[in-house]
């Protein structure tokens, strides 16, 4: 029987699935705007897309040379995906194809916190 989760504005029917693929623990998982998908990020070196209402998997996202800290959907439409690593790189992904669009180095990506310099840093 699903469980009633009591947010701040309504219930909701919750149930559970089990999403299978990686091989090493999941470090975060992170929905997408529309609540169709969800991404997670594993201490495995990949992302992993998959639809929220099934739990099949739909892409693995691989590139990162380290355990990924972190993964998310762009706001508002969701169409790309941001993977943080601790090889010091955050990726840019598209959502629908699973291509890598973009690797940022630096060395407070890791963190999990990535910071950019402030004004006439050096």
């Amino acid at each position: 029987m699903p469980t009633l989760l009591r947010g701040a504005r309504h219930a909701v029917e919750a149930t559970q699935t089990v999403l299978v693929g990686h091989e090493l623990p999941v470090y975060r998982a992170s929905y997408s705007p529309d609540g169709k998908r969800i991404v997670t990020a594993s201490l495995d070196k990949t992302a992993r897309v998959w639809d929220a209402e099934t739990g099949r998997q739909i892409a693995v996202l691989e590139g990162h040379e380290m355990a990924l800290y972190s993964a998310a959907f762009s706001p508002p439409d969701g169409a790309h995906i941001v993977t943080v690593g601790a090889d010091d790189t955050a990726r840019v992904w598209d959502a629908k194809t699973g291509a890598q669009e973009a690797v940022l180095r630096h060395p407070t990506v890791s963190k999990g916190r990535p910071t950019l310099p402030t004004a006439g840093a050096s």
